[in-house]
């Protein structure tokens, strides 16, 4: 009988080991804070998040909040930027690693705004995937250390999907992880294309080769 006793806590302990964790989950577009419910996570690998997201987009601010299960390691606790000419995304993800542990207040850190010496050509256009002006050499801030390219569809907090030509300075690695880690942009995964390259301090626009020019 003590055996069987020690089989069964064993067995319970790899059950509670083996199961997703419980995160709280809301959204909220045009607000501070949002409330919800708990729910369990739908991969065993997932984490809990409290995100805030701000696009700037031709000079309107839209901010989202939410509370969230997520599995994006590398978007975690560190402010990810990225900007070109007439747009700004700035998305913070504050984890944590145990049950409904995302409550509290959320909060966008404060952004390092000084150029850091490295620049990327930059291109921001709508209803095109391509751009239709020129590429204008734009100086990158804080943790932006590549150069960015989105190309597809895209739907930003509050208005319609719209077709995008997007180019400039990113937060180094964010290409990795930007796409599936955003909460207020919807991003068309099927037809949109990102891609980066290390950003380059001198002071001369490349070759629009490969930059859809």
């Amino acid at each position: 009988m003590k055996y069987l006793v020690v089989f069964l806590v064993f067995a319970m302990a790899e059950i509670t080991i083996g199961e997703a964790i419980r995160c709280l989950q809301c959204k909220a577009d045009g607000k501070s804070d949002c409330s919800g419910r708990s729910v369990t996570c739908p991969n065993k690998r997932d984490f809990c998040a409290k995100t805030v997201e701000e696009n700037i987009a031709n000079g309107k601010l839209i901010r989202t909040v939410s509370r969230r299960c997520l599995n994006e390691s590398e978007a975690c606790d560190k402010v990810t930027v990225a900007t070109s000419t007439e747009y700004l995304l700035s998305l913070y993800n504050e984890c944590c690693y145990k049950n409904n542990c995302n409550k509290g207040p959320i909060k966008m850190p404060k952004k390092k705004t000084r150029r850091n010496g490295y620049y990327c050509p930059s291109c921001f256009t709508v209803e095109s995937n391509t751009c239709t002006g020129e590429h204008k050499q734009l100086p990158c801030t804080g943790n932006q250390r590549d150069c960015f390219v989105f190309i597809g569809k895209a739907t930003l907090p509050g208005e319609s999907e719209m077709e995008f030509y997007n180019a400039g300075c990113i937060t180094k690695g964010a290409c990795d992880y930007i796409v599936t880690s955003v909460v207020g942009t919807e991003v068309d995964k099927a037809n949109s294309i990102i891609w980066c390259s290390s950003a380059h301090r001198e002071r001369i626009l490349r070759a629009m080769r490969g930059w859809g020019a």
